[in-house]
């Protein structure tokens, strides 16, 4: 097959790729705090050597599925009254306590009190304060202030006692400066983010996902066509090979 062909095949892979990345993003349109991928078609220049072991670039080159970042936009807050569930209202980030023991980040506020009375998410990771996990003393309800002050409130109507238990670790570092990891869950590229005493807290809210239907589904068609023009351009180099093989054998 001629290298046309070979390039159309590559463009045609990348395209699926690239329908799996957005298929991916919708199908979390309905999961709070997701931020949706960035992705987008790269051509990649084919690099030789000549004879003298000099790297030269080839007039050909690859198009290649890549994941620049993610969607920043913060999505719509949706109130649901509940007081464990939190949404941050400004730039800025929730730390968890991840499996490794390291801190990663997120926006989906969705949180739950464990056996143990540690605020976690509902997969199990404690929610990180300024001086560790955040627990809340049995027969007490938590409540949380704008800018992350964890109290709680006894539920002994003879005994309406306040207790500080603890300060919400909140971070907001350069968005370009995090990636997402394979648990989900954001970090920083290098080290660990710093308290931002900026960043602010809504109580009973949930933030939804960024993801816009509307977009996802446009760039769903676009990857689309551009991968029925890849397979085309492969039938038509395929069909070329033929009838150039036909004329040598009648020749």
């Amino acid at each position: 097959m001629d290298k046309v062909g070979f390039l159309a095949a590559n463009a045609a892979q990348a395209a699926m790729q690239r329908q799996e990345n957005i298929a991916n993003n919708l199908a979390n349109i309905n999961t709070s705090g997701f931020r949706a991928q960035v992705v987008a078609l790269r051509s990649t220049p084919l690099v030789a050597l000549n004879e003298r072991g000099q790297a030269r670039l080839d007039t050909r080159t690859f198009s290649t599925e890549t994941v620049t970042g993610f969607d920043a936009r913060p999505g719509v807050m949706q109130q649901t009254g509940r007081e464990l569930d939190l949404a941050v209202k400004t730039p800025g980030w929730f730390a968890v306590q991840r499996a490794d023991g390291s801190e990663g980040y997120t926006r989906a506020g969705a949180f739950v009190l464990n056996e143990d009375g540690i605020l976690s998410t509902p997969e199990g990771f404690p929610v990180l304060g300024e001086g560790g996990v955040i627990e809340i003393p049995q027969g007490s309800r938590m409540l949380v202030s704008e800018t992350g002050l964890v109290s709680a409130v006894s539920t002994d109507p003879a005994n309406r006692a306040v207790q500080e238990v603890g300060q919400l670790r909140l971070v907001n570092p350069n968005p370009t400066n995090l990636e997402r990891g394979t648990d989900g869950f954001f970090q920083l590229k290098q080290g660990e983010a710093p308290q931002a005493a900026e960043v602010r807290v809504l109580s009973g809210y949930l933030e939804g996902s960024n993801v816009s239907p509307a977009e996802s589904m446009v760039e769903m068609i676009a990857a689309q066509r551009m991968f029925d023009m890849s397979m085309k351009a492969v039938m038509m180099t395929k069909e070329s090979d033929q009838k150039a093989d036909n004329v040598l054998q009648a020749g």
